[in-house]
Order: structure tokens, then C-alpha cells, then sequence
């Protein structure tokens, strides 16, 4: 401020003031304005979580429509206790008996692993001995533990299996709406950190090929060719999202029925071929349609919530483990999310972009179709980036879109409504009607910022006087001398 006299500042302030003034009347400056502020209102109205639901939906939806992946021979085997071999075995639980008698007929078939996805925490005799024989004796055999919210809502492995390798946690992370989405590979218990009933499954076929799990730079988890990324709590459509241990996004890319199936009578029985167990990875459990026993779960291709909409919990476990052995066979990675701050980018670009095109699109068919076209674009590019493992927002960029659009459409339609009443009022007094219309029709080659605008023409010009019409006005009044020339 040095040197500068307060006139002179105070000239400056006007100046600065007029040139602010002279940019915010500029309806293109006003429109990419009102564009940003809806951009960021959607940001804002997206961090409360309003939209989370919507944009999971949308995440549901794409998973549905990507293609499936088929193998040409499944790496996993399904055995599933249905309501006919509950009735057959009675009572339920199973005894220990059968259940070791079945383990002994899959060690036979030489599988590289074998789920039991049965809680056993307190023996059920008759064959509790020969159960935990099996059990210490072939550690291909994975079994389940729960991790309660306290240890008092713990369940245990089976005795012989405490503080061996051989024990997985089994819990899920159902998000708001009871879907699951995400699969977890460690959880954090007491001083250590417990490895998934899935990521064991995977980690003992996948040791048959050679891969192992290691940590890269970025401290993720890396199977083989492919970083499992770790899930963040504010990733993708998530705000604010549980994302204790080391989370991941599940694909659900293996096409319907892409395990083959077997009933528990059948494998006691030895009617299963071996060829159609050995090499692979087997789980044994409860079967989607065993009604008697709630272990189930809704996925993203769950359109309901009915008894038919849902799969089991030994079909989830061989979904994740299936994708871990895709991960580290295949080189198939986990879906990924961008951060944060390209998200807002991305979001106020496409509502500066229906800010852009609100400047234009005057008639309702022309932001109907404008409209529509955007949105499809949007869709398509998204889903385009969701085939090839990106997840980036949809809703947002819509909902900003859309408003911009209309906002800006509105905004425009009000500006060109208010400036043609002027010019109309302006040069109704002088022309015709027609005109006064085709000076608006063609404003932007006569007038710049509502005044008329200098050009070079070529033009006859009449100049006459009238015979006393000096005394004559010096006696109306402006108005009424306006009349007598019209």
C-alpha cells in the first residue's frame, strides 16, 4: 500500500469493482459459475451419504452385466449337506463319526485342500477321536473360527486344531441392506493377526503352482502376477465404511454354476468321481436349499430378499476363494477405486459440462435429447472402466449434470427473456414489429454485451426537414413529439 494515496486506491476499488461486476453480467462467466457451486453441492451432499445407497446399486448393477468368467475345469468342489441328508444322518449337528468318515473318503480322492465350513467347537460323539485324528493328521483339512465383537462371543476351533495353521476366520462384512460385497483376508485378533478360511483354501492350492503370498511396497498383498489392493474406508460409493483389517472388493466374476456340486450321501456313498476332487480345492457345508439351517447371504445378484435370491455360505467362501486363485493364477486384480480428489474433479467436470451445454440448449426437445445423450455417455464410460476393474462414480456426475443442465437452461431462458423485452420496447418505437424480431433473431451479429456493435456497412441515407417543425416541438413534451414522428 506503500505510495499509493487513498484516491488512488479508491479508484482501484472501483475499477476492480466494475471489471468484477462487468464479468459476473457476462451470462457465460454466470454459467460456470452456477455449474461449479451445484458440483460442489453434490460433493458435499455425496459426503453426508445420502447417495451411498443409489451408487451401490449402480456398483450391483455393473457387476451383473460384466461378463462372467468360465474356466474349463473348476479348480473348487462343492459338497452340500442338504434337508435329504440331514434326514438321512440324524440328528443334526453331525456326529463326529460322519463327519470324520467323510473327511477320510475326500483325503482319499488326494484334494490340494479341503474347507470344512462346520463350526466344531464342542465334540459331538459318537467318533469325536477319530474326528480329531483326521483333523491333526492331514493338514490339507481347513475348519472355521468365529471372531465375536468380545471373546466372550468367540466360537473356538475344534480342540486339535488350536494355534495351528489351519484355522480361518469365516465372518463376512454385510454391508447396510444385508449385502455383501467385500471379502476380508486378515483381521486383527489379540496380539495377532488371523488369516481368512478363504485365503488359507487359496494359499494351499495356490503353493501346488508355486505362488505365495507376499507384501509389496505399498504394504497390499500380492498373489502371484496380482496386488489384492487393500479397501479404504471412503472407496468407491463408500463413506465413512467399516474397514477394519485387510478388506478387499469382491468381483463375483464366476459364471453361475461354475462349481460342480455334490450331496454329502453321494461322497459317503463313493459315487463321486475322483478325478472330479483330486488336485482341487473341496468344501464341505450346508447347501442353499437346506431351509432348517440360516447360512446364507444376499450378493449383489440378490434382485430380492426372498429364500430364493440368496446363496449359501459355502458357495460365498468358494466364490472369494476362487478369486484369490484367479488373482494369483490369472493375474485377475481386484477391482479399483480412484482417489478422492479425482473423484471431485470428475464430478465438477461433468456438471461444468451441463453448465457449458445449458448455454445452448434453449428448446425442450434439444435438453431432452442433450440430457438423455450425456447420461448415456456417462453410463457407458463408467461401465467401459468397470470391465477393465475401475470403479468410478456414476451418480454424482449424473445428479450434476442434470442440474446444471437445467439450472443453466433456466438461468439462460430468463437472461434472453428479460433482454428481449428490452431491445423489443427499445426498437418497437422505430420499426415494425418484424423488424424488432429479426434484430433479436440476429443479436449476436448486431449487438456486444447489449450494445449495439460497430460495423463497416454500406447504406443510403435520406436527411430531410419538415416546414415548421422546429416551432412545432418546442411546444410537446419529448413523448408526445416521439408520437408525432412514429
Amino acid at each position: 500500500m506503500a505510495g499509493i494515496t487513498p484516491h488512488r486506491f479508491q479508484e482501484l476499488l472501483r475499477v476492480a469493482g466494475a471489471a468484477i461486476g462487468k464479468a459476473f453480467s457476462s451470462p457465460r462467466v454466470m454459467s460456470i459459475v452456477i455449474s461449479l457451486l451445484i458440483g460442489l453441492g453434490v460433493i458435499g451432499l455425496r459426503g453426508t451419504g445420502f447417495l451411498e445407497s443409489l451408487e451401490l446399486g449402480t456398483y450391483d448393477w455393473y457387476l451383473r452385466m460384466r461378463p462372467k468368467t468360465t474356466l474349463a475345469g473348476s479348480r473348487i468342489t462343492l459338497i452340500e449337506i442338504s434337508e435329504a441328508d440331514m434326514a438321512r444322518y440324524r440328528p443334526w449337528p453331525l456326529s463326529d463319526a460322519i463327519l470324520a468318515q467323510a473327511l477320510e473318503q475326500l483325503v482319499q480322492y488326494q484334494p490340494r485342500g479341503i474347507g470344512l465350513d462346520l463350526y466344531r467347537d464342542i465334540p459331538i460323539p459318537p467318533g469325536s477321536d477319530a474326528l480329531s485324528d483326521v483333523l491333526a493328521h492331514h493338514p490339507a483339512i481347513v475348519v472355521p473360527t468365529k471372531l465375536g465383537t468380545s471373546p466372550a462371543y468367540d466360537i473356538p476351533p475344534p480342540e486339535v486344531l488350536k494355534g495351528t495353521e489351519q484355522v480361518g476366520f469365516n465372518g463376512m462384512i454385510i454391508d447396510p441392506g444385508g449385502i455383501v460385497r467385500r471379502g476380508v483376508l486378515f483381521l486383527d485378533h489379540g496380539d495377532t493377526s488371523m488369516p481368512s478360511f478363504a485365503l488359507l483354501l487359496a494359499l494351499l492350492y495356490l503353493r501346488a503352482e508355486n505362488v505365495y503370498a507376499q507384501l509389496d511396497d505399498t504394504e497390499w498383498l500380492r498373489l502371484g502376477p496380482a496386488t489384492i489392493r487393500k479397501f479404504a474406508a471412503n472407496d468407491g460409493s463408500y463413506i465413512e465404511a467399516d474397514a477394519e483389517g485387510y478388506q478387499f472388493l469382491l468381483d463375483f466374476r464366476d459364471a453361475p454354476g461354475a462349481f460342480p456340486v455334490f450331496s454329502l450321501s453321494a461322497l459317503l456313498a463313493g459315487e463321486i468321481p475322483p478325478e472330479a476332487i483330486a488336485g482341487k480345492i473341496v468344501l464341505l457345508g450346508v447347501g442353499t436349499e437346506t431351509e432348517s439351517v440360516k447360512d446364507f447371504f444376499f450378493t449383489p445378484y440378490s434382485r430380492g430378499h426372498g429364500f430364493d435370491h440368496f446363496i449359501s455360505g459355502v458357495t460365498l467362501h468358494a466364490l472369494i476363494t476362487s478369486q484369490l486363485l484367479r488373482a494369483g493364477l490369472d493375474g485377475e486384480g481386484v477391482v479399483a477405486t480412484v482417489r478422492e480428489g479425482d473423484e471431485w474433479g470428475w464430478m465438477l467436470l461433468w456438471s461444468v459440462l451441463g453448465g457449458v451445454l445449458g448455454l445452448w440448449m434453449h428448446a425442450w426437445w434439444r435438453f431432452l435429447f442433450i440430457s438423455l445423450s450425456g447420461l448415456l455417455l456417462l453410463v457407458a464410460a463408467t461401465y467401459g472402466a468397470f470391465v477393465y476393474e475401475w470403479w468410478i462414480p456414476v451418480i454424482p456426475p449424473a445428479l450434476g449434470w442434470m442440474l446444471s443442465a437445467a439450472v443453466v437452461t433456466a438461468y439462460m431462458s430468463n437472461y434472453e427473456k428479460q433482454h428481449r423485452t428490452i431491445l423489443m420496447q427499445l426498437f418497437g418505437q422505430y420499426v415494425s414489429p418484424a423488424v424488432a424480431e429479426t434484430i433479436w433473431q440476429q443479436r449476436d451479429q448486431l449487438l456486444r454485451s447489449g450494445r449495439p456493435r460497430s460495423q463497416r456497412l454500406v447504406a443510403s441515407v435520406l436527411f430531410s426537414d419538415l416546414v415548421g417543425f422546429t416551432p412545432v416541438s418546442e411546444k410537446l413534451s419529448p413523448q408526445a413529439l416521439t408520437g408525432l414522428v412514429g
